[in-house]
């Protein structure tokens, strides 16, 4: 009897504390709840969110083309530049002809500027000179594009660009067979950035006519020495860079 009556009671212990140790254990753990997500867990395929902030470099933009003053300064070696064919005076011709000394000049420089760029060089070429008569090419005035001189026997004034490739000749007239004439020419040339200019004076038999009726060009003196002789001057009056 004294054991049945352990028996019992333990009996009705038992369940309780069983009972209470599982509420103990759902409350502290939350069965059934959905488990929390750690904050550092990896994004869901939905997640829009950035996470490269690195940004692509985008090309650089062209560069400018630079101002008509500054690109006028990349000529400043060809404004004023001068073709001089003096007479010289120890080895006197005739009356009408003289020898000229060195029988031809070539004078070249480069110029400044970007090489991918092209620049519009307005000049104004004014002297005194031989008529020279050129072929093929185009001509306008005394001015002539392109083409090659007619005879090996008067005297070529010629400018060439190196780029793009062409060759300028500034005494394109009829020659007349006792004088020289007054030059003017007001035209437009093409020249790339970096490229070379070579002027070329060239008495192609080694003697010219002389500047026998005192041939002027007005408001620019005759310079020294070159009274006799023949002479151009080039100035540039605009420069205009012009887009690729």
């Amino acid at each position: 009897m004294k054991y049945f009556a352990q028996f019992l009671v333990l009996a009705l212990i038992l369940p309780a504390c069983n009972a209470k140790n599982a509420t103990d254990f759902a409350a502290s753990n939350k069965v059934g709840a959905a488990p929390k997500t750690d904050a550092t867990s990896v994004p869901t395929a939905d997640d829009t969110s950035t996470t490269d902030d690195q940004t692509v470099a985008s090309a650089p933009a062209s560069a400018p083309l630079p101002s008509s003053t500054v690109a006028a300064g990349f000529f400043a070696k060809l404004d004023s530049f001068r073709w001089e064919m003096p007479c010289d005076s120890t080895a006197p011709r005739n009356d009408q002809a003289c020898n000229f000394a060195t029988g031809k000049v070539t004078s070249s420089i480069t110029i400044a500027g970007d090489p991918s760029t092209t620049y519009a060089v307005d000049i104004w070429v004014r002297g005194v000179a031989e008529g020279m008569l050129y072929k093929n090419g185009a001509q306008s005035g005394s001015f002539h594009i392109g083409g090659t001189p007619d005879n090996a026997a008067l005297n070529v004034y010629s400018l060439t660009t190196s780029s793009p490739p062409q060759t300028y000749y500034m005494n394109a007239i009829a020659a007349f067979p006792s004088n020289v004439q007054p030059i003017e020419i007001k035209s437009t040339i093409h020249v790339k950035g970096g490229s070379t200019l070579t002027m070329v004076a060239d008495a192609q038999n080694g003697d010219m006519l002389k500047n026998l009726s005192n041939v002027t060009v007005p408001n620019l003196p005759t310079p020294s020495g070159l009274e006799s002789g023949q002479w151009m001057q080039v100035n540039v009056t605009a420069v205009k860079p012009l887009a690729n």
